[in-house]
């Protein structure tokens, strides 16, 4: 668990890093001022005027007006900015500083954590030792049905089906009508010789014989 949370934190932080050049920049909005504005738009207007009006006395009346409209806007004290300085920057590191927490919910809630502590499934080799060491131990005690049961299965996970069916054969002979047992025989059987023509087939009729419905026998 420890492992996966810091592996999990680590790949975090190397993911901030490709934000660093957007926290980094600095913000190059300026705020203009609304009465500066008015006035560059003032010496436009006026400049416009004296090159359309060819009447002296229509000049000077679009001028006074022009200078009324340009000190009542002087009179209001409020300002124009462009964007608010930091504002994009403080919505990144918020969603910087949320998506985490999200993302650790949504797992806590939709995955499987329990998984985490689980001891590793064993390795080739130890599994093969414990094989060994489980036909040492019927080899003192052959009466043992489900150790031979459980030898058998081993061998077929193992992919050594010659020798799981003489495993499951010891087990057949405590247990002849198990249907269950001369399923699993039919099978490693069948993996054995390369067919299931001949007598896995054989043993399949048998079980299906009994019970029609028997999962083994039918997938024989």
């Amino acid at each position: 668990m420890i492992e996966f949370l810091g592996a999990a934190a680590v790949m975090v932080l190397l993911a901030y890093v490709f934000f660093i050049p957007a926290l980094a920049r600095k913000n190059r909005n300026k705020t203009l001022s609304r009465a500066q504005l008015n006035l560059a738009l003032y010496r436009q207007r006026a400049d416009e005027l004296a090159a359309e009006a060819a009447d002296p006395e229509d000049l000077a009346r679009l001028a006074a007006e022009s200078e009324r409209n340009l000190l009542g806007d002087l009179e209001t004290p409020a300002e124009l900015a462009e964007k608010a300085p930091g504002s994009g920057r403080m919505l990144l590191i918020a969603a910087l500083g949320l998506l985490p927490a999200f993302a650790a919910a949504a797992y806590l809630f939709l995955g499987r954590p329990d998984l985490l502590n689980q001891v590793p499934a064993p390795d080739l080799a130890e599994m093969e030792q414990r094989i060994e060491a489980l036909a040492d131990r019927l080899k003192k005690n052959p009466d043992d049905l489900e150790g031979w049961v459980l030898l058998g299965r081993s061998l077929q996970m193992t992919r050594r089906p010659d020798r799981a069916v003489k495993a499951y054969e010891f087990a057949l002979k405590q247990a002849p009508e198990n249907l269950d047992l001369k399923g699993l025989y039919a099978e490693a059987l069948a993996e054995a010789n390369g067919r299931i023509a001949g007598r896995p087939a054989e043993i399949a009729g048998e079980i299906l014989a009994k019970d029609p419905n028997h999962k083994a026998g039918l997938w024989v």
